[in-house]
């Protein structure tokens, strides 16, 4: 369903009229146009020029820079009418129009939308130079996020000619804060290296008696015991963990690809997955064969999470 054609275009009704850059008329109640946007009120609380009865009908005139296309659209949302439907330049022009005018009510539905990820998802540099132009931050951060599943440097995105290199750099600066975020949460190291907390492999790790021998490659790496551990000797008081060493290669190779592509889809991408599962099935009995794809998904996905909640943490600062 959409609005009535021509609703604001009847000649009848209204007392102001707005014209458009193309001149076209839309004949509207002032009062509601000045409740919702402190722009039209102080302009209407100025001297007003004599009326030219044969110009605007006996009405005022608001000549606006817009052209109908846009009016068309944003009246109906001023004034709380069925929504009409908007393509994303439709969404774009009324954002701008929401700031130009001072409509929070028009800026927030139009954030909405710019949020949906079908949007972000097809043109994400161009998303966040638009949204930093606008300032429109959680829409920056979505779109810069969606970035990094993409190279560095981007395709032309006509938008940056709208924002300053400040919002350039800021983009630069918050993917490899990503990069640096994304390495370290998922770096392991193997007993007597360094080690660093990797209690995130415990929970997938497959239980020890499903093998049936003694020859699958198994590698221990040290990790931060879990609350109420006991240790066996009081001399030592580290825990180790054994998992395969095909994932502390799967591990490794994750983390040169993050340099180029820090983002959690990295990790459960096929290319990087199939080759660790087969080099394993060398060195498996039957019995972990049988669940090694199962372990596959788990770990992969385990490895994803932990960039994500990475990444979540890391700030973008918004500069226009």
């Amino acid at each position: 369903m959409s609005p009535k054609p021509n609703t604001y275009q009847d000649s009848s009704i209204g007392d102001l009229i707005i014209r458009t850059s193309d001149q076209v008329d839309f004949y509207v109640l002032g009062r509601r146009i000045a409740d919702v946007s402190p722009i039209f009120s102080a302009m209407f609380s100025l001297p007003q020029a004599p009326k030219d009865a044969q110009e605007g009908e006996g009405r005022p005139v608001v000549d606006v820079s817009e052209p109908s296309a846009v009016w068309k659209k944003l009246l109906p949302l001023i004034h709380v009418d069925v929504e009409p439907e908007l393509s994303l330049e439709d969404i774009r022009a009324l954002t701008e129009a929401s700031r130009k005018y001072e409509l929070p009510g028009v800026r927030s539905r139009m954030r909405i939308h710019l949020l949906r990820p079908a949007l972000l998802e097809e043109r994400p540099f161009d998303m966040y130079a638009f949204a930093c132009a606008q300032g429109l931050e959680d829409v920056a951060l979505a779109a810069a996020r969606l970035t990094l599943r993409l190279p560095t440097v981007p395709p032309a995105a006509s938008d940056f000619a709208h924002v300053s290199g400040r919002a350039v750099v800021r983009l630069l600066q918050y993917r490899r804060d990503c990069v640096n975020a994304a390495r370290a949460a998922i770096a392991v190291k193997e007993v007597g290296r360094n080690p660093r907390e990797v209690a995130w492999v415990e929970a997938g790790r497959p239980p020890l008696d499903n093998c049936s021998c003694r020859s699958c490659a198994w590698v221990a790496i040290e990790a931060v015991p879990p609350q109420g551990y006991q240790p066996m000797y009081s001399l030592s008081s580290a825990y180790h963990l054994s998992i395969r060493k095909g994932w502390l290669e799967y591990l490794r190779r994750l983390d040169r690809e993050l340099e180029l592509l820090p983002h959690e889809s990295t990790a459960l991408s096929l290319s990087l997955v199939h080759p660790v599962i087969v080099s394993m099935r060398a060195s498996t009995c039957t019995a972990c064969d049988r669940t090694l794809v199962e372990e596959a998904a788990w770990f992969s996905e385990a490895a994803a999470s932990r960039i994500r909640g990475a990444i979540a943490g890391v700030r973008l600062v918004v500069e226009a």
